[in-house]
């Protein structure tokens, strides 16, 4: 019977095809000689097949857009889900959350705003929707801009300044977190990390 002599890393080529290749190789001694078995690279195929797209996180991606004047936001009341919330959506394949943000804007509330600055960027995976990443955007003041705002009217019928110390009233709490870290970040000047819209790293305020 055959015996593994020496499992190693080894430069080798295959024994039927002479491909070369880089793999985990085994010694056999078998029939007075010794034969070199890509053992390794059998083992590294099956590790590969066995690791696929399923095994990597594949989060859906969502970006809205922080309006301030003073202690209040603009909020808009959307005709689905949990009603109120901020000005956004979410990503397209091939989109970036920047892109999309401004997208959300346009066809949200008829104005054509790129975002500014980065305020959050929350991990907040849910059991009944699995991993998502979302991102709240400083748009700037809105100025004159205000007269100009369009609803849809399909997916927001409604557009309110609501009062910081209030929203608690208006959004549901996980999201209330994340806009109450997203206007303190506007205030300071400062861009924070957020799991399940609650900060775990430090702020990086702008130089």
């Amino acid at each position: 019977m055959d015996t593994v002599v020496e499992s190693a890393p080894y430069a080798t080529d295959c024994i039927e095809c002479r491909m070369s290749a880089d793999c985990t190789v085994v010694e056999v001694f078998g029939g007075g000689g010794h034969e070199w078995g890509l053992e390794g690279l059998r083992r590294m195929e099956e590790t590969e097949v066995s690791d696929s797209l399923e095994d990597f996180a594949a989060p859906r991606m969502a970006a809205g857009a922080l309006f301030i004047i003073g202690d209040r936001v603009l909020l808009v009341r959307k005709t689905y889900g949990n009603r109120w919330d901020i000005p956004g959506g979410y990503v397209n394949h091939g989109e970036s959350p920047a892109a999309a943000c401004r997208r959300e804007v346009r066809e949200e509330i008829g104005l054509d705003r790129p975002p500014t600055r980065l305020l959050v960027h929350d991990w907040a995976p849910r059991e009944d929707e699995g991993d998502k990443l979302l991102y709240v955007f400083d748009d700037g003041a809105l100025g004159a801009d205000e007269a100009e705002i369009r609803l849809d009217g399909v997916e927001v019928d409604h557009w309110e300044w609501v009062a910081i110390s209030r929203i608690d009233d208006y959004l549901i709490p996980r999201l209330a977190r994340r806009i109450h870290h997203a206007y303190r970040a506007a205030a300071e000047g400062t861009t924070l990390y957020l799991e399940h819209g609650e900060p775990v790293l430090g702020s990086h305020p702008r130089s």
